[in-house]
């Protein structure tokens, strides 16, 4: 997939009045028609009610019938026909174009852009269309202010995914899921490890699949991006038990208090700035970090596995002592990932770890870093990206011969100050860094302390009351 021949094929909307988000919209749905009248998915008769996976839309209203159109404005009343049409659809196409209106104003974009996309050579088998549609995420995250909140870099999927070694009969949660890039990158990853993938104790791969996303807009996103990527994303569970579209994970635990574990939850959660919360736990400050990371422990069934990006100060924020040594005592931890200065460039300024661990209430022994920070220059969009075969290709393929590798090194348990319980790198090793830690990151770390404060002296408040 030529992604310069793509981005130079959306010069029409690019030279439009739209924000970058509204075609991003308009974009992915004009790929869903085209993908699905190039698969088999489109159907001739009507989808049945509960059913997903395939696609009714009558002739007339079709790839092919828009862009054969005679005249600009017959192509613009034919997409418009054919959204109308799958917003009425079985639950793959309902979910997407239900109350979904069109924003072009002017036949002449629209027919322009389709133009140029039938002159792309998509190939559905070579996940063509689904490359386009991330490519396209990435450049939204890019380019949209805020919109990098809801974008976790493919490299940095793609080693959590690998190292974790999900298994397909597993249950996934992603409770912060975005633009669905790590349930997409699972799928395939197991699409390529395990045979007759599609048919797991006769319920599909997808159905082990649970996602949530609090954001309308990138719920939508994400939806579209594993229709993009042959996924069947009515068989992923994203409602709740009423029946309704489950948003905010953390609304969800307080109000039924989950009655499903999982065996395997991969997240980026959101963190930082206004985002307070309702503390979902007494060990919780607001921070929405610390109470994403608290609700993936709380979630993990028996034996089960996490894979959480997390910001530095949750590892040795004095406020979050005591999840750290819930996480030591209750969970193994198998390895914190120390990601590059600004690995998250240009989405966020946040300085990054992932750490892997697992339900084990005999607690950790030892756990293992892997410093991919101290010897890489800070990550920069243009001059030094993020790159998977420079900065996180070996921490997968050394993930069985650790000590044979001088960026793993091993820590054992009782080392571990049991005042703080800090688990941060410099803690641990020599740290040399030369540059400053983003404002924002700094003024976060200050309120988690300010919280810590408040509630202690709350609590001598309450007990001079007394």
């Amino acid at each position: 997939m030529d992604e310069e021949k793509l981005w130079n094929a959306l010069g029409p909307l690019q030279n439009s009045k739209l924000h970058i988000s509204d075609y991003i919209e308009e974009v992915s749905r004009i790929l869903f028609l085209k993908a699905v009248s190039e698969s088999n998915r489109v159907t001739f008769d009507k989808t049945p009610e509960g059913v997903g996976g395939a696609v009714h839309l009558e002739e007339g209203y079709r790839w092919g019938d828009i862009v054969g159109a005679e005249s600009s404005q017959k192509k613009l009343e034919k997409y418009k026909g054919a959204i109308e049409r799958l917003s009425d659809d079985g639950e793959l196409a309902k979910d997407f174009f239900e109350g979904y209106s069109t924003k072009f104003d002017k036949a002449s974009t629209f027919k322009k852009l389709t133009e140029n996309l039938e002159e792309m050579h998509l190939d559905q088998h070579n996940d063509d269309f689904g490359d386009a549609y991330e490519f396209l995420l990435e450049k939204y995250a890019d380019k949209a202010e805020g919109a990098g909140e809801y974008f976790t870099p493919r490299e940095i999927i793609r080693a959590m995914v690998e190292f974790s070694e999900p298994q397909v009969d597993e249950s996934l949660l992603d409770p912060a899921s975005g633009t669905g890039g790590f349930l997409i990158h699972t799928y395939n990853y197991l699409a390529d490890k395990t045979d007759n993938f599609k048919d797991v104790e006769e319920v599909p791969v997808e159905g082990h699949f649970r996602a949530q996303e609090i954001v309308t807009s990138t719920h939508e996103l994400g939806g579209m991006n594993m229709l993009l990527h042959g996924m069947d994303a009515s068989a992923v569970d994203r409602k709740d038990r009423d029946g309704n579209l489950s948003r905010d994970s953390l609304e969800m635990f307080r109000r039924d208090r989950y009655e499903e574990t999982y065996d395997y939850i991969i997240a980026n959660p959101p963190y930082g700035g206004d985002n307070e919360v309702e503390p979902i736990d007494p060990k919780c400050t607001s921070t929405i970090e610390i109470n994403f990371l608290v609700l993936i422990m709380r979630l993990l069934s028996k034996n089960g596995r996490a894979s959480v990006v997390i910001p530095d100060g949750i590892l040795f924020n004095q406020s979050f002592s005591s999840v750290r040594e819930e996480l030591l005592n209750y969970f193994d931890i198998d390895c914190i990932l120390a990601l590059p200065e600004g690995a998250f460039t240009p989405y966020a300024g946040v300085t990054a770890n992932v750490i892997f661990f697992e339900r084990n209430n005999e607690g950790t022994d030892e756990f293992w870093y892997y410093d991919a920070r101290s010897d890489f220059d800070e990550v920069t969009k243009e001059e030094n990206p993020l790159d998977y075969n420079k900065h996180l290709r070996e921490f997968v393929e050394y993930k069985d011969q650790r000590e044979n590798h001088d960026k793993y090194f091993k820590v054992d348990a009782d080392k571990v100050d049991e005042g703080n319980y800090e688990l941060h790198l410099k803690k641990y090793k020599e740290f040399k860094y030369e540059g400053h830690r983003p404002p924002a990151e700094i003024a976060q770390d200050i309120k988690g302390e300010l919280d810590t404060i408040r509630t202690e002296l709350d609590q001598m408040i309450g007990e001079t009351s007394d």
